[in-house]
């Protein structure tokens, strides 16, 4: 016997619906340098930072706030020092490059990013705050990476030439 029209549709709706409960209901596992939080640890954290965790394998950097996604390269910031369990370790972004901040390779797209901000980069182990004052390992502040990367403003006021420029090479304004 035949169903009549409709009720294969409304039974593969209910089976999606039914679906979607069971996913909602299971726990979510969201692992944070290396380490399941439990549920507990999830709703903390998802109070402390006023948004929902995402199912997932994540790295965070304690001092700099960077986080990203196991084996890649960082995807934001957030506040420094969460309670997060576990330690960032040196393969976290899947790098193997010789430029090494607060513990972790840097992902060639890390590195990329920071080259494309102008901002030098050399080989070396280094650590960084998320104010983006840094130093070599064990060293003194020797750089700020806000600063590198702030826009800058073109020296010597408006007269520069181009064109649109009101300003000749000479800098005699044209009109």
């Amino acid at each position: 016997m035949a169903l009549p029209r409709g009720i294969p549709a409304l039974f593969a709706g209910l089976g999606l619906l039914f679906a979607a409960a069971v996913a909602h209901a299971a726990p979510k596992t969201v692992v944070i340098n290396q380490v399941k939080l439990s549920t507990q640890q999830q709703q903390a954290l998802s109070q402390q930072l006023g948004a929902q965790l995402i199912p997932g394998r994540f790295w965070y950097d304690h001092l700099s706030g960077a986080w990203g996604l196991e084996g890649g390269p960082a995807q934001g910031l957030l506040p420094p020092g969460l309670p997060v369990p576990g330690k960032l370790w040196f393969g976290a972004s899947g790098g193997q490059s010789a430029v090494v901040v607060n513990g972790r390779a840097l992902h060639p797209v890390d590195i990329l990013r920071l080259q494309q901000a102008g901002v030098p980069v050399r080989p070396g182990r280094y650590w960084v705050r998320a104010d983006g004052v840094g130093g070599l390992e064990g060293g003194p502040p020797s750089f700020n990476l806000r600063a590198m990367m702030a826009p800058r403003r073109p020296t010597g006021g408006a007269n520069r030439p181009g064109p649109f420029s009101t300003y000749d090479l000479t800098g005699i304004a044209v009109y």
